[in-house]
């Protein structure tokens, strides 16, 4: 796990997030990352987990270093590993679950733009690959679900998926604020 952490630097991982900072919607995550970069599930897996731990923890992503990657897998990833609750589910179930969270958020994103009574930060409400904005009809998942998806966290206030297609890996990640 040491070595896939400290290669998860290598492996080009693309962001997609659904952000509204409403506290019972918050933001949805995808990252990806092409299936021919990785050699294994696993590995796929923690280069995405690096990713959602750099995002919520508002960490640099240049701390995945050798001399901070023990500490990164003591205090966040096997941690979140061992508080995972695994359970395969249904591609077209997570599919469903995904695409409904999204089209959610895009609904709030678009009444708060549409309200004059309240202010619109654009650079914090809004759809964005890697930071740069997107139109708001973007849909969530790129391409079908194809295989079982494990879900990592499956409750009522966290999602937390790891999801392949055809050609990618994903992790998906929602958490209500409220």
């Amino acid at each position: 796990m040491r070595q896939h952490l400290l290669h998860a630097l290598a492996i080009r991982v693309e962001t997609l997030e659904f952000r509204t900072h409403d506290e019972g919607l918050c933001d949805a995550r995808l990252y990806r990352c092409a299936r021919s970069d990785v050699a294994t599930p696993a590995q796929a897996l923690v280069a995405l987990l690096n990713h959602e731990l750099h995002r919520v923890e508002d960490w640099a992503m240049e701390e995945t270093t050798p001399e901070h990657v023990d500490h990164l897998l003591q205090r966040w990833l096997l941690p979140e590993l061992v508080n995972a609750r695994p359970v395969s589910i249904d591609p077209q179930e997570a599919t469903h679950e995904i695409a409904s969270l999204g089209d959610a958020i895009r609904n709030a994103i678009m009444e708060r733009r549409a309200n004059p009574a309240r202010p619109w930060y654009s650079d914090r409400w809004g759809i964005f690959l890697d930071g740069q904005p997107l139109p708001l009809d973007t849909p969530i998942l790129p391409e079908p679900l194809t295989e079982s998806v494990l879900a990592l966290q499956d409750n009522w206030n966290e999602k937390l998926y790891f999801c392949e297609t055809r050609d990618t890996w994903l992790l998906y990640s929602w958490a209500t604020g409220a």
